[in-house]
């Protein structure tokens, strides 16, 4: 199957799963996630879906039906400890990644075509922007340069916003909403 896109949403189906109204609109509002939301959703059912996986491949070996039922579970919780602190890093990673992006296309104008549709950014996007070559910028040669561009975020109490507060302030909504 091919790897999707970062940040795209899901591709609509020809036909529906189901014909259960309940289950057609789940699928109409998940196709609707965009950007870092769609990427969100995509990691939590990858990492759901190794879970069960891997629990069904534990649990048809030998040794597991000679351990003990204390041990069979904290195997099971070892395993999904691992998977969640494997999906933890992947999300800090995406996260990093969309506030890079946004960053970028709010110093580049914002979107110029309102009614086109974003299809994601590709892997040599990705790689231009992570490249060490340093480009002039005309703007800033020319002193032209826009202040409101490099302000720091600062909470309400007026203490400066880092990265790292965010993702995790992202992770607490995800966590609330998803779970």
């Amino acid at each position: 199957m091919p790897k999707a896109k970062k940040f795209t949403a899901h591709k609509a189906r020809n036909q529906p799963y189901s014909t259960n109204p309940e289950t057609a609109r789940i699928q109409e509002i998940e196709q609707s996630h965009v950007g870092l939301t769609a990427e969100v959703a995509r990691i939590s059912t990858k990492y759901h879906t190794h879970l069960t996986r891997r629990k069904a491949s534990l649990h048809k070996t030998l040794k597991w039906k000679q351990l003990s039922e204390e041990e069979q579970v904290r195997r099971e919780r070892q395993l999904k400890e691992e998977l969640k602190a494997e999906e933890e890093m992947e999300l800090q990673v995406v996260t990093k990644e969309w506030i890079k992006l946004t960053i970028m296309e709010e110093q580049n104008g914002g979107e110029q075509d309102e009614e086109k549709s974003w299809n994601g950014i590709d892997e040599e996007t990705i790689e231009e922007n992570n490249s060490d070559e340093v480009e002039s910028d005309p703007e800033f040669e020319d002193g032209n340069l826009d202040a409101s561009d490099n302000e720091d975020l600062f909470d309400e109490n007026g203490n400066k916003i880092k990265v790292e507060d965010l993702i995790d302030g992202m992770r607490q909504i995800y966590d609330r909403h998803m779970q």
